[in-house]
């Protein structure tokens, strides 16, 4: 059994089914919510700092304990496809990822459409390989304002990231960074290559 905390949402409190839960939280701005295995952790969270963090927030999370991902994305005119790119750093190795694509209801949102899937590609990434927590580092505000529910989300693309994003935070503390974009900062650029590459070569 599961106890999903709700620290911010339409009702406050702890429900021990996903529906109810959703309810409290889906379309609610600033959302905070969480699932527990036992009720004791799940009051425990209700006192604590939001898992879906911004990078105004404090964390207690080190970048030795959580998986750290730089995303962008990118977009060409002429070729109409949308693409990103990451860089992880987790425990000590370095890893990428890229991708694209020509959906169309992604390719109004040009390269904002590959930051987002490169966000939820990292969060992919980091159950899988069972990280305890994600710090994502970006140079589009959206990939955190949209998660946090400080942006509304109007668009199906957006929407679908939202719900995206809390739901993962249900079971990994997600926080977000944002970065300058091109300022130097090697990682930031290192995802914008890798994103610009995947749109290129339709990977």
């Amino acid at each position: 059994m599961k106890y999903y905390a709700v620290r911010k949402g339409r009702q406050k409190g702890i429900f021990t089914s996903w529906p109810e839960c959703q309810k409290q939280v889906s379309g609610f701005k600033g959302a905070e919510f969480k699932s527990f295995k036992t009720k004791s952790e799940a009051q425990t969270y209700l006192n604590q700092t939001n898992s879906l963090q911004n990078h105004q927030q404090q964390t207690s999370m080190t970048k030795e304990d959580a998986l750290v991902v730089y995303v962008d994305g990118s977009y060409d005119q002429r070729l109409k496809r949308y693409g990103y790119g990451g860089v992880i750093i987790y425990q000590n190795q370095e890893t990428t990822f890229q991708g694209s694509g020509t959906e169309a209801d992604l390719i109004v949102m040009r390269n904002v459409a590959g930051e987002l899937l490169g966000a939820m590609r990292a969060v992919s990434i980091a159950e899988k390989i069972e990280a305890p927590s994600i710090i994502i580092y970006h140079d589009y505000a959206g990939i955190a304002k949209w998660a946090t529910g400080d942006w509304r989300a109007n668009k199906s693309a957006t929407q679908y990231y939202q719900q995206f994003m809390q739901k993962h935070a249900q079971n990994l503390t997600i926080h977000f960074e944002k970065v300058a974009a091109h300022t130097g900062d090697y990682y930031n650029e290192q995802a914008d290559q890798l994103a610009k590459e995947a749109v290129r070569n339709a990977l």
